[in-house]
């Protein structure tokens, strides 16, 4: 199932592409994919947010590990609302399309 009423949000977007990801040299262009995945999901729960916004508040809190990459049960000292239920991580396994299609069903972004 697709969700709807939700917007793609690129990194590469001229607003925010050249703002430097976390505390790093890297930008949002080159890396802040998770950051726009993010975004999305803060603006599918109804926070207007942007990118540039909310990589601002994720310094402010520490949200980022190792100067960039994201911490994603920080977004909850941001929003009380939105909490990660589950992370699974799909680097090294294939990811469980059965139970991402569950959430999908019930309404829910992955």
């Amino acid at each position: 199932m697709l969700l709807k009423n939700i917007a793609p949000i690129g990194q590469r977007d001229p607003k925010w592409k050249d703002k430097k990801l976390g505390t790093s040299t890297t930008t949002i262009g080159d890396a802040g994919c998770v950051l726009c995945s993010a975004t999305i999901v803060c603006r599918f729960y109804g926070h207007d947010v942007w990118p540039n916004w909310l990589n601002e508040q994720m310094i402010k809190i520490g949200g980022y590990y190792d100067k960039n990459l994201w911490q994603w049960h920080k977004l909850t000292d941001i929003f009380s609302d939105i909490k990660v239920h589950k992370l699974i991580d799909c680097y090294t396994t294939p990811a469980p399309l059965n139970e991402i299609n569950k959430r999908l069903d019930e309404g829910h972004p992955v």
